[in-house]
């Protein structure tokens, strides 16, 4: 899975580089991955990278790890100052930085897409999380007196030695009654999941999770069936495009299933136009759950790239203790 991680130790500040690099282990997932971290007195950052997006950056009073995936990130660059030192492989976590030095906290409004962040001001002695709206990147993290841990992944937390792990039967009786947890809840008692549109501050006052986003239901003035569905219409194909923009269009691709809602994705890149669609589906060998043919029909209608693959028994097998490892909570779905 990759990711980032923070770790402000409040007591015996010279362990802070062990538990740090056992927290920043505990990320990774494939052994391709690129771990890295930096200190600053009593507080450390981690990123395991897999992907160009995941970075640390740091300059004389600030350190930041970030796992992005901007799909404004260009506007963003344009708001701000940029330097010759912001360009390279730390490109976006100094642009990060940048907006912060600026706007403060308020900058992660202005994110469009997927990410997660942790920041450490030195000036202020204060620690910084956040995740977007709808909890794509995700974070855990733990608290008491000695120390706070932060993390993409809750099995990094538990590597460290310093969590409980009590179980929590609230988190049972998620899973049973939705099939999944529910932020802030984790299958760990002492865990919480940082919840979707919310910052985490932490500083000699403690901890405060401040909520900056969530989603509002309401109809505007011309409520009709109509309208409103070529407003839809509308929302969702500059949503997709804006998705797609990218000088690497033929490294984009789309889940295919056949159902509505992955046969609309494709089809609304297909009007993007910035080359031919590539569509991924998955079949199963056990015939009666095999919807392939739905499939081939919504790529050759949008004349998609398509490729597919078919399940068997052995794939299943082989892929358990690699779904166990990525899903790092229970979590259950046919």
């Amino acid at each position: 899975m990759s990711g980032i991680c923070a770790i402000w130790r409040k007591e015996q500040p010279e362990r802070i580089a062990k538990s740090l690099t056992l927290l920043t282990a505990g990320l990774a997932t494939v052994a391709t991955e690129s771990a890295s971290q930096d200190c600053d007195q009593s507080v450390g950052i981690g990123v395991s990278a897999r992907f160009p997006e995941q970075q640390i950056y740091r300059n004389g009073n600030l350190l930041l790890a970030c796992d992005t995936d901007l799909i404004n990130e260009r506007e963003l660059a344009d708001s701000v100052d940029r330097t010759t030192e912001d360009s390279g492989e730390a490109g976006t976590a100094a642009l990060l930085m940048r907006l912060y030095q600026r706007f403060g906290t308020e900058f992660v409004q202005k994110l469009r897409g997927a990410f997660s962040f942790v920041l450490w001001d030195r000036r202020d002695r204060r620690l910084i999380a956040g995740i977007d709206g709808f909890g794509i990147k995700r974070l855990a993290y733990y608290q008491d007196e000695k120390i706070l841990l932060i993390a993409s992944r809750v099995d990094a937390l538990v590597r460290t030695g310093e969590v409980g792990l009590d179980i929590n039967p609230r988190a049972i009786a998620n899973v049973v009654n939705f099939t999944s947890n529910l932020a802030p809840e984790t299958i760990f008692t002492k865990v919480q999941r940082l919840i979707p549109g919310a910052i985490l501050e932490a500083s000699g006052r403690g901890v405060h999770i401040k909520k900056y986003w969530d989603m509002r239901y309401g109809v505007g003035g011309d409520s009709g069936e109509g309208p409103l569905s070529r407003q839809l219409e509308s929302v969702v194909e500059e949503s997709v495009a804006a998705h797609c923009i990218s000088d690497r269009f033929s490294q984009v691709g789309a889940f295919l299933s056949g159902g509505t809602d992955s046969s609309t994705v494709v089809g609304m890149m297909s009007r993007a136009a910035a080359g031919p669609v590539k569509s991924f589906s998955i079949g199963f060998q056990e015939q009666p759950f095999n919807e392939l043919g739905y499939a081939e029909i919504a790529a050759k209608r949008f004349r998609s790239e398509h490729h597919t693959y078919l399940v068997g028994p052995d794939d299943c097998f082989e892929a358990l203790p690699h779904i166990i490892r990525s899903f790092d909570e229970p979590f259950g779905s046919a």
